[in-house]
């Protein structure tokens, strides 16, 4: 059964926000709401991932939505991380909106 690590609300700014990090080891899925999207909008969704301790973060997973969305709710596929978990988002077309969203572990 899927536990939540962490779970909010978060309204997009223009920048590419950290939702989430976690330093647990996990196989992650993250999931985000988008119903609050309208046509000319657009997010991307990034997840990064450090190979080992003492690394940098890198792009494991990347994601961009655009318009409504038919299916609202988005789900990552899962991904296994020992060291780091950091969950992104970013506006990148449209209009600043509260987007719920949830980090989960498998």
């Amino acid at each position: 059964m899927p536990t939540a690590i962490t779970t909010s609300s978060t309204t997009t700014d223009g920048t590419e926000q950290t939702l989430a990090t976690d330093t647990t080891n996990k196989v992650y899925v993250f999931v985000v709401d988008t119903s609050a999207m309208a046509g000319g909008d657009a997010i991307e969704i990034r997840i990064y991932t450090k190979a080992r301790s003492g690394d940098s973060s890198l792009l494991a997973y990347y994601v961009t939505y655009a318009n409504a969305q038919g299916e609202v709710n988005k789900y990552s596929p899962p991904i296994p991380a020992d060291i780091e978990c950091k969950v992104t988002l970013k506006r990148v077309a449209g209009t600043d909106r509260a987007y719920k969203w949830a980090l989960l572990s498998l």
